[in-house]
This record gives structure tokens, sequence and C-alpha cells, in this order.
């Protein structure tokens, strides 16, 4: 897909230079010769002449044959119409795609190929459950539509854990050990790269929707200072046209034709436009009769244009649901119960590392406001940090950790917690 469309955005490049002032010689037929032809020599007698065909007709064909500037801007615009499809397209693939990795991933993290693998290679012992459940680990990678870079890892883990799965139905514990260690390898590099993918796909995605939001919040706030509500009510009640009305209503208009406007809210942008755009013009002929009823009416649909706008961006962008979703499965893990295992009976269990590590994949799936991104990059790296130590089964370095990231992530819940007061207030 992203090939596709460097492909095409190159053929605009090109199509560009071609219209480009500095090179008109591209869309011109080429010029006639001026030089005086060489004399042909004399025919042999016995052989007869071919005709000769006609300059100007040969010419004229030639001429035909060149595309014309209209053909050229109508290839131009098929061709950014077909990059803006392919682009739409490509963003809500990967929006959608990002969703299934991470749930996979999770569920993968979730499934206890690490438990496994110990107990059948240090305890020798496959329970009656151990081959649905791993069969059920394989199925769920054949459910999701891995990104190009994850794809072949996808397989092979998915390889691995239906051999296990039939070693383990078979009760076949020489064969199933091995392959239990393998799997256990092959889906911790897996998750580790998938996770290095879905924090870049989490960053471009949350790049788009906020970029967006940020538009769509801007031009609002400055359709909301425009004072269209006092013009409407000078126009209709002091019966008063200002010289600079005219010129204030158009670059209000203009302003609504620089953001990229939502589905949801396009039709109604492109409808107050109109309105604008004919309310300036009355308004530039000194027409109050005509200027009165238009601002009433644009008054009327910027408020309520503005008030839809204020809607999706509360929903599009959903910054407090997706903080107070986080906070409350943060809340959830127990930090605390976690440090004072490691500093009472210095003893790291089997699910620990994996634990703190979905936890701290967690903060980065989070558009985190301003206030908080530098307390959840903190929070983050102690997590991971902690996380690391946990893997390596590393008890003195675990410990202290454990306690910072439980002092840290009770002070971020706090603060979050704040931040989402005043948020809740504004929606009720």
């Amino acid at each position: 897909m992203k090939r596709t469309i460097v492909v095409l955005a190159g053929l605009l490049i090109l199509l560009a230079f071609a219209l480009s002032p500095s090179h008109p010689a591209l869309l011109a037929a080429r010029p006639a010769q001026n030089a005086t032809p060489t004399p042909a020599a004399e025919a042999e007698p016995t052989a007869t002449p071919e005709p000769e065909a006609e300059p100007a007709a040969a010419a004229v064909e030639e001429i035909a044959e060149e595309p014309t500037l209209a053909d050229l801007l109508a290839r131009v615009e098929s061709l950014e119409a077909t990059v803006a499809e392919l682009h739409a397209a490509a963003h809500v693939a990967s929006y959608a795609q990002a969703d299934a990795v991470n749930t996979a991933l999770y569920l993968l993290d979730s499934a206890g190929l690490h438990g496994l693998d110990v107990r059948l290679n240090e305890e020798g012992e496959i329970l009656p459950s151990d081959t649905g459940q791993v069969a059920r680990v394989a199925r769920l990678l054949t459910t999701v539509d891995w990104p190009k870079s994850l794809a072949e890892e996808a397989v092979a883990l998915h390889t691995t854990l239906s051999a296990l799965s039939a070693a383990l139905g078979e009760d076949d514990l020489e064969a199933a050990a091995p392959l239990a260690t393998q799997a256990h390898a092959t889906q911790h590099d897996f998750s580790h790269h998938a996770q290095e993918w879905l924090a870049e796909a989490v960053a471009l995605e949350m790049a788009d929707v906020t970029a967006q939001s940020n538009a769509v919040n801007t031009a609002i706030y400055l359709l909301d200072s425009a004072g269209l509500h006092g013009l409407d009510v000078r126009l209709n009640e002091e019966k008063e046209i200002l010289a600079g009305d005219s010129g204030l209503v158009a670059r209000v208009a203009r302003l609504l034709t620089t953001v990229e406007w939502p589905e949801g809210l396009a039709e109604e942008a492109a409808a107050l436009y109109e309105t604008l755009s004919a309310l300036s013009t009355a308004l530039g002929e000194d027409n109050l009769k005509a200027a009165a009823p238009l601002a009433t009416q644009a008054h009327e649909e910027q408020h309520d244009f503005s008030h839809h706008a204020q809607e999706w961006l509360a929903d599009v962008s959903g910054q407090a649901n997706r903080v107070n979703t986080a906070i409350y499965l943060l809340d959830g893990v127990d930090l605390h119960a976690l440090a004072e295992r490691l500093t009472d009976e210095k003893e790291i269990l089997a699910g620990d590392g994996g634990q703190v590590t979905r936890l701290a994949r967690l903060l980065t799936t989070v558009d985190w406001p301003e206030e908080l991104a530098p307390d959840a990059a903190t929070l983050h790296e102690t997590l991971s940090a902690l996380a690391t130590a946990l893997a390596d089964d590393d008890v003195e370095a675990a410990t202290p950790l454990a306690d910072l990231a439980h002092d840290t992530q009770h002070e971020f819940s706090e603060l979050a917690q704040e931040w989402l007061s005043p948020a809740e207030e504004a929606t009720e």
C-alpha cells in the first residue's frame, strides 16, 4: 500500500514538473526544422519511387498525439484522487490492524507459555488442559492480519505452537518439553517485535488524530471569537454596516477552507461557508436588506456547527476516556504487593515480568495530556527497568525499582485524577 502511494506521488511530481512554467516545451508540439533539406539522390530508372508522406498531415498527426493541457490536468486530478483514497484506506487499515495486534499481543503474553516451559522441563508434568490451551493460542495467531514485518514470525510461532499442542495431546513429554522452550522463546521475541511495531503504529495514529483535532479545535475557537452574534444584533437592531464587516466575514469564511473537516462536520462546514460568503458579498455591497437575514442565519449556523464540533472533539479524541481507562487498569495492578513480596520474601514469580511489561506498554497507548505526559514517561521508564530486572530474576535490582514504581504510579494516578476532575465536570 505504501509503495503504491509513493509511486503515484512520484507520478504527480513528474506531471507537476511537466506543467510548470519553466518547462513549457514539454506541453508544446515539436518544432519544425528550419534547415534546408538535403536534396535527395536521383532515383534509379528501374525503381518505382515510393509516394512521399504529406509533411503537413504528418505534423498534424504528431500534434494530435500530444496530450493537451486539459488532458494532463485531468490526469493529475485523477491521480490525486487515487492517492487520497489509498491514503485513507491505509490509515483506516492501520488503525484496525493496530487494535487487533494489541489485543492478540495481550492474549499471547497472558497465555502462560513461560510457566508451561518451566513445568514441562523441570517438573516433567503435562496437565489435561495443556493441549487445548496451546491450540487456542495457535488459533489466535490465525485471526490477525499481521503487518508484513511480523507475518513471518507469526507463521513460525503458529507452526511451533501447533507442534507443541500435538505433542501435548499425545502426552509425549520428550517431544513437548523442547517445543515448549522453543515456543516460549519464539513468543517472547515475537511479542517484543510486535510491541515495537505497535508503539510506532500508535504514535502515527495519535499524531494524525491529534493534528486534526488541534486544527478543528483552533478553528472552532476562532469561529466562536469572530463576533457573529454581535454582527447579527447590530445589523438587525441598529441597521448599521461598518467598513470592516465584509472583510471580517470573508476571513471567517476563508478559515473554514483551511481545515480538513471530519466526515461528520464537512457538510455543515460547507453550508456555513456558503452563508458567510453570501453575507460578505452583501456587506461589501452595503446591502443591509440582504445582509441582515444572512447575519442571523450565519450566527445560528455557526452556533450549531460549533456545538457539533465540540461533540466531535469529545468523541474522536476521547482523551478523558482513554486516561480514565488507563488509570483504572494501572490502579488494578498491585505494585504495592509486588514491592512488599520482593522486600520481605525476596521472591520473583514467573508472571511478574510479563505483568509489569504489559503495564509499561499500556502507558504508550494513551495520548496523555501535556500536564501528565512527563510523569507518564517517567513511570514508563521505571516500569520498563523493573520488568527487565524481574525477567533477569535479579531480586537485588528489582526490589528498589518496585518501591519506586509503586510510589511513582501512586503519585501519577493522583495527578491524573486531578486532571480528570475538570474534564468530567465539563461533560456534565
